[in-house]
């Protein structure tokens, strides 16, 4: 299993054959299941081959989408990693790699928002957002592939996150701090468009503690996090229903 790791345009040339591409991602989902960080280093790799093809690379991107379907509790720690190997497709850098990478990953991001609460996107501005187990927030642009933002301030890992409306404001929410909070993430200038970690929160809301061990270990896959006209919509992973005013 290892060996066809170690060998992998053998493997997608084998996974673009409709006969036999289900028992070839079973086998390559099984691997990923056993070492999440491998696979997904291999097919980062392969995605950018584009000298073997269009069709090659896309699928490459495509076999993350489907572990990230069939094994979510495994790329959960993996989630910036995850993000920025399949960004490294869209470099502004080579115009060839991002035109032919963009619609695989376009589904693959929104496969990661579509699948864990502490993920989001927003059209209009191209930020995408990932909540980090350490309690940081890391803001991509991908307009230029890049980290765009680092938001520090929880002390637990971000469960939730959804930007507002216009993109000038992301909210996130943490069980293990118990706290949601509100980040100004619209534009602040030239000297504010600098990666950094500035002081950026624009509000802090302390919850009640829940007991996170007492619930399974999915228990994150209950979250959701909105804003509405009167605030922010929260459910926490016991199923909780909270509504936060925002001035």
């Amino acid at each position: 299993m290892h060996a066809a790791m170690r060998a992998p345009p053998d493997v997608l040339a084998v996974y673009q054959d409709p006969q036999v591409a289900q028992s070839c991602l079973t086998v390559l989902v099984q691997v990923g299941n056993a070492d999440p960080w491998t696979l997904l280093q291999v097919m980062g790799k392969a995605a950018r081959r584009v000298d073997i093809g269009a069709a090659y690379a896309s699928s490459a991107i495509f076999v993350l989408v489907a572990f990230v379907q069939r094994s979510p509790g495994k790329v959960l720690p993996l989630l910036t990693r995850f993000t920025e190997a399949v960004l490294r497709c869209l470099e502004p850098s080579d115009p060839a790699l991002r035109r032919q990478s963009l619609m695989a990953v376009t589904s693959a991001l929104h496969e990661l928002v579509n699948t864990f609460p502490m993920v989001d996107f927003h059209q209009q501005s191209q930020k995408f957002a990932v909540g980090t187990s350490d309690g940081r927030v890391v803001v991509y642009d991908l307009r230029t592939a890049t980290k765009w933002r680092i938001l520090e301030g929880h002390t637990g890992a971000v469960a939730g996150l959804a930007f507002a409306g216009d993109g000038n404001r992301l909210s996130s929410y943490s069980a293990n701090d118990c706290s949601v909070r509100v980040w100004q993430t619209g534009s602040e200038g030239f000297l504010g468009g600098l990666l950094g970690s500035g002081k950026r929160c624009l509000k802090t809301q302390v919850l009640p503690p829940i007991d996170l061990l007492s619930g399974t270990s999915n228990g994150w896959r209950n979250v959701t996090l909105k804003w509405s006209d009167q605030g922010l919509k929260l459910v926490r992973e016991n199923g909780d229903n909270l509504r936060i005013g925002i001035d």
